[in-house]
């Protein structure tokens, strides 16, 4: 049975993360202190972390950044009472693989955790297939045996759901992938949850993978999607409407909801 550790304070929507966990037949560990949560993830016990954004004692982006800083490579999702646009992307900056805002639906932050989970348990291409094991475009070299990336020979750090995303838009390189296409690969999300999650880790990714030269690899085409290309000139991305580099705003945290701090179970 996987376990998981919750770092929240809110006594309520512990109950409810933790009964949400039992019914997808997980089991969770709660704390309210960060020192308490460094120290645990070390054991290596856990397969997914939940994390509050407001704790006592660091808030939750330093607290996921930190983690990360250890080493931690398990999942890691984000839930906020005060959802924001700015407060997702600093989760997801810091190192945060999901992001859920108050009122938590249990039904939903349950499947989340098992597409992060399913995602975790996916297994690496194939080592017998050299084709298969190694994606290469317009100087990016993408190892999915080793799990690396590098870029005009130069080794990229990438965090697990950049590497993801990156290797799905190479398979598919030249070829407009929708928001729905890339939720589904990615995230397994078969569902758009209105938030600017993709927007987020397209713009880190953008920031890594740009080399001395300038060039852009991820593609903007608005209203439609994202591409991958090695060599689009910029006639080329015109062409398709390809939008700014800047996309983090491009949709509301959740579309035409309000946040009010409470937890919502469907019936």
């Amino acid at each position: 049975m996987s376990r998981i550790l919750v770092i929240e304070t809110d006594r309520q929507a512990l109950r409810g993360i933790a009964q949400s966990l039992q019914q997808q037949g997980l089991s969770a560990d709660d704390t309210a202190s960060a020192r308490d949560a460094l120290y645990r993830v070390t054991s290596g016990a856990y397969a997914l972390v939940i994390v509050a954004y407001d704790l006592p004692e660091i808030d939750g982006p330093a607290l996921v950044a930190a983690m990360r800083a250890t080493g931690l490579s398990v999942p890691m999702l984000a839930i906020d009472a005060q959802g924001s646009i700015e407060r997702c992307v600093r989760m997801l900056k810091a190192g945060a693989d999901d992001y859920q805002p108050f009122p938590l639906d249990l039904e939903e932050l349950g499947a989340r955790v098992l597409a992060l989970l399913r995602r975790q348990a996916r297994p690496p291409a194939p080592a017998d297939d050299a084709a298969a094991a190694r994606l290469q475009a317009g100087g990016i070299v993408l190892d999915r045996i080793r799990r690396i990336a590098l870029v005009d020979a130069t080794l990229v750090e990438l965090r697990p759901t950049e590497f993801r995303l990156l290797e799905f838009l190479m398979l598919n390189a030249d070829r407009v992938m929708t928001r729905r296409m890339i939720l589904e690969a990615v995230w397994q999300h078969h569902f758009d949850p209105g938030t600017n999650l993709i927007e987020v880790h397209v713009k880190q990714l953008r920031a890594k993978l740009r080399d001395p030269d300038g060039r852009r690899f991820i593609h903007t085409v608005r209203r439609a999607g994202y591409y991958f290309s090695g060599d689009a000139p910029d006639a080329r991305r015109e062409a398709r409407g390809e939008g700014g580099e800047d996309d983090t705003n491009a949709l509301p945290h959740r579309r035409g909801e309000a946040r009010p701090s409470a937890l919502h179970s469907r019936a």
